[in-house]
């Protein structure tokens, strides 16, 4: 709802009908999008799906830019993505590519700070999307605490579907 309230519309896997292919229903809509919102945690990682979704974004940040908002930062200690090549490689590119996390890790999760969080977030959309400037309102006006619900043209990678 926040960004709902500043009338953006998101995407994310929870939106994939009954029968419905959800990597075509994802996938297929990812390179479309204006920015992509990973939802990290602590979990998201042991999701197949996750890690197949991230490694995605984050092969395409050069077009569609990342924003990884944290719920308690995943272990990314040593191969934990598998031990296989691909897998070894595909954990060193992740590792890589979360340099962009939303709030720092330092500062504990997004919901330690809701208010600020949600503030810093609509700022960064609107660096990354300035065409959408004169929409978002403020986010003091616009965050209701128990919603996490996100973005026009953005999609997110949630660990819904593992």
């Amino acid at each position: 709802q926040i960004l709902r309230s500043c009338g953006l519309t998101s995407f994310n896997g929870l939106q994939v009908k009954a029968g419905q292919d959800w990597q075509v229903e994802w996938f297929g809509r990812v390179r479309s999008a204006q920015v992509a919102i990973a939802l990290l945690s602590p979990e998201y990682f042991e999701s197949k799906a996750c890690q197949k979704e991230y490694l995605e974004l984050a092969k395409n940040a050069d077009k569609v830019p990342l924003l990884s908002l944290q719920f308690g930062m995943p272990n990314l200690d040593g191969n934990f993505l598998g031990q296989k090549p691909q897998e070894i490689k595909a954990a060193a590119f992740v590792k890589q590519a979360i340099h962009n996390v939303l709030p720092p890790p330092d500062q504990g999760s997004f919901l330690d700070n809701w208010e600020r969080n949600c503030q810093a977030l609509v700022s960064r959309i609107r660096e990354l999307i300035p065409d959408l400037d004169p929409i978002i309102k403020s986010a003091e006006t616009i965050i209701p605490h128990d919603s996490v619900d996100f973005i026009h043209k953005v999609y997110i990678g949630r660990g819904a579907h593992g």
